[in-house]
């Protein structure tokens, strides 16, 4: 990832989604009651993966109006706002493609080992979000402030 984004920090800024996942999951696991399982654990996977992709483009769309000349605060301001609808949709449908197992509508066969990750899911898929909307754009706009060496 640092060189991809030609950066050597800016991947550990984007990396900070990872723990605002799973701080949604850890809670919905420990207010439903459920325990993890190997299911679970693939699901945390998949929820990591997607939380750095929402990081990412918020990210990428404020390297792009940065480089087109747009102010630090302003470019921080316009990903965040632009990029909010993207990553509200996406959010929103894997929230509800997983509530059926959530809620464990239908049953049949493995219906106790899908519960699990769908709570993971949606526990991790809605902390994230919320946090990454907020947190990586500040994240970014302090480091990229503070710092004045090329490259950081």
């Amino acid at each position: 990832m640092a060189s991809l984004l030609e950066n050597f920090w800016h991947p550990f800024l984007l990396l900070t989604t990872l723990p605002m996942a799973m701080i949604g999951v850890l809670v919905l696991i420990f207010l439903s009651g459920t325990s993890m399982n190997m299911l679970s654990l693939i699901a945390i996977i998949t929820l990591l993966g997607l939380a750095v992709n929402d990081s990412i483009l918020i990210y990428d769309y404020n390297r792009q109006l940065l480089a087109r000349g747009e102010s630090l605060h302003q470019a921080t301001i316009q990903s965040a706002k632009t990029k909010l609808k993207t990553v509200i949709m996406t959010s929103v449908a894997i929230a509800v493609g997983t509530l059926p197992n959530a809620l464990e509508f239908g049953g049949g066969a493995g219906a106790s080992f899908r519960t699990p990750m769908a709570l993971v899911t949606i526990g991790g898929i809605i902390t994230s979000t919320i946090l990454t909307l907020y947190v990586v754009p500040a994240l970014f706009y302090m480091v990229k402030k503070r710092t004045k060496l090329p490259g950081l």
